[in-house]
């Protein structure tokens, strides 16, 4: 309801940037190779073959999308696999995660959008948002987290390290909640309306287990795991949690940094003389 007020009183004509191309040529160069072909058969290698051929097209295609705001169906389709979790229990579904094939000229689209997005949110993203940023790693992270246990030993002072952890992360979250959050971190106009009433509208999904594959489902809430533009989104829906966390004045300092992290499993006994942590594929 209260996205549906915003785009009614949306007085931002800003529009987004035509894209050339030049740079779906560096999408599609971009392009990970030796993956599953999508629902219509194509995969990478056949945009690369032939990036030179398509690029005019592919450009001029997409260019009217970002001027009518409107984005086909067949972008929004995507075929989800079950991929069991390592060394986890088969017979429990929570620990399956899903991955999801799109259409290879969504990846296109997705990559040239983000490039706009990342520019105006970078800004703005928590410093200690570490995961899926370009220059940056979650083993960071891990180095603030062993230089602040190795100065409070030093100090013998005892140390509680509490991990935040975003479990279930990129299937739990609401699309509502994330497109008001982008608004309110700027991200108004052309491009406001075109995440929000386009591309995170009427998404499908078809499930595919044993070489079966169901019919279509509606997707209310997730963003698509192994879409482009899903890592950045998920930054952003979080980013409120770290500034909250980092403005809190609660807990341990290194230095002038604030001390908090999210997405890693830390084990770290009371004594203060023995720690391990456990580097995992993070969120944060």
């Amino acid at each position: 309801m209260l996205n549906d007020i915003i785009f009614e009183n949306q007085h931002s004509k800003k529009e987004i940037k035509q894209t050339t191309p030049k740079e779906v040529k560096t999408a599609i160069k971009n392009l990970s190779t030796g993956k599953t072909s999508d629902e219509n058969g194509i995969c990478s290698e056949h945009y690369k073959e032939a990036v030179h051929e398509v690029s005019l097209a592919i450009a001029s295609i997409i260019n009217n999308i970002f001027t009518n705001l409107d984005v086909p169906k067949s972008l929004k389709n995507g075929i989800l696999t079950p991929v069991l979790k390592k060394k986890k229990d088969k017979t429990i579904h929570g620990n399956y995660r899903g991955i999801v094939v799109t259409s290879i000229f969504s990846k296109i689209f997705e990559f040239i959008v983000k490039g706009g997005l990342e520019y105006e949110l970078l800004p703005s993203q928590n410093p200690l948002q570490l995961g899926f940023t370009e220059g940056a790693s979650s083993l960071f992270a891990a180095f603030i987290t062993t230089e602040t246990i190795l100065l409070y030993r030093l100090l013998q002072i005892l140390l509680e390290l509490v991990a935040l952890d975003a479990e279930k992360a990129f299937e739990t979250l609401s699309h509502t909640i994330m497109l008001n959050k982008l608004f309110h971190d700027g991200i108004d106009g052309d491009m406001w309306m075109i995440l929000l009433r386009n591309i995170y509208q009427d998404l499908s999904l078809k499930i595919k287990w044993n070489n079966e594959t169901s019919g279509s489902i509606n997707i209310l809430q997730e963003v698509r795991q192994g879409a482009k533009l899903s890592s950045l989104l998920y930054k952003r829906y979080n980013n409120t949690i770290l500034n909250a966390i980092s403005t809190s004045n609660l807990g341990a300092k290194l230095g002038d940094i604030r001390y908090c992290l999210i997405g890693k499993t830390i084990r770290y006994t009371s004594n203060a003389r023995h720690y391990r942590i456990s580097h995992q594929k993070g969120h944060g």
